[in-house]
């Protein structure tokens, strides 16, 4: 058994003095090979990396535009404010950048400035959340020069002593008391879609809006009437009527007809023989219809 892994042995793995040297050389390249690396970072190494006095303006630059795109802001803090008059301070107080401040002035440099509340959605730089987050608090007057007197730049914002609905902007809304952002935001909204209130009590119809808000403004607010857009019944479109929240497609259809089929109305009260219209239904849309 011994003899025999002797045989083995010599047989496989005896070599001769040519392979000898052949394996010694290969083995020396081997060894070159994995440890070349090491030999030339230390012959040659690597220089360190140098940064100019110009380029780290340059990179800061590029990270501060970066940050002007998105600007952080608080909507909890905003306050009312005049973007034609607001100082510095507030500006920064309402989430404008250090860039967005000197889009801002150098646009008023040349006379320019904002003339409604509006306006405010065509700043650059601005997200447009953060644009219509603003837009409840910006108050625009008659005054276009922006470096005013300070004291009178911080002078807080006070709705009349009675508020027309009809003719009152976001910001005179938010003065109210138990009137906040949102819920002027939807007023103004809503009225647009009316197409102007008839009375005070269609605020109850807004989401979210508390009647008891209604009952301490009872004696703050006000409506003109006469600034809604009515309708005459005898000859208004479908396509004009159901773009009002009262009427909708279904009964505007309705409406004009009944007054294809049987003629012209002749009173509002002609109305109720339409099968949709309730009495509910007729005593609320008859604010909003007219027969010359």
């Amino acid at each position: 058994m011994i003899n025999q892994a002797k045989t083995v042995v010599k047989q496989y793995f005896t070599f001769s003095r040519g392979e000898r040297k052949g394996m010694i050389l290969l083995l020396v390249i081997l060894l070159l090979v994995l440890f070349a690396p090491f030999f030339i970072n230390r012959i040659f190494p690597e220089p360190e990396p140098t940064f100019s006095i110009k380029e780290i303006p340059a990179a800061a630059l590029a990270a501060t535009e970066a940050d002007d795109i998105l600007p952080a802001y608080n909507a909890a803090a905003f306050f009312t404010f005049n973007p034609n008059t607001a100082t510095n301070a507030q500006l920064r107080k309402l989430g404008f950048t250090e860039r967005n401040i000197k889009s801002l002035r150098k646009y008023q440099s040349k006379g320019g400035r904002l003339r409604k509340p509006e306006d405010i959605l065509k700043l650059y730089g601005l997200t447009m959340e953060h644009k219509q987050a603003l837009l409840p608090f910006v108050v625009i007057d008659d005054n276009p020069v922006w470096m005013q007197d300070t004291a009178s730049a911080k002078k807080k914002f006070a709705a009349p002593a009675v508020v027309e609905l009809n003719t009152a902007d976001s910001a005179t809304l938010v003065a109210l008391r138990g009137i906040g952002p949102k819920t002027a935001k939807r007023i103004v909204d809503y009225r647009n879609k009316l197409g102007g209130f008839v009375n005070t009590e269609q605020l109850t119809e807004l989401w979210g809006f508390d009647p008891d808000v209604l009952y301490d403004l009872q004696d703050r607010i006000t409506v003109d009437a006469g600034k809604a857009k009515l309708f005459n019944v005898n000859n208004v479109t479908q396509d004009e009527l159901k773009q009002h929240p009262y009427f909708k497609y279904k009964l505007s259809q309705a409406i004009v007809n009944y007054r294809l089929q049987h003629g012209p109305y002749r009173q509002l009260d002609d109305l109720r023989k339409i099968v949709l219209i309730n009495d509910s239904v007729y005593q609320r849309i008859i604010l909003y219809l007219y027969i010359p």
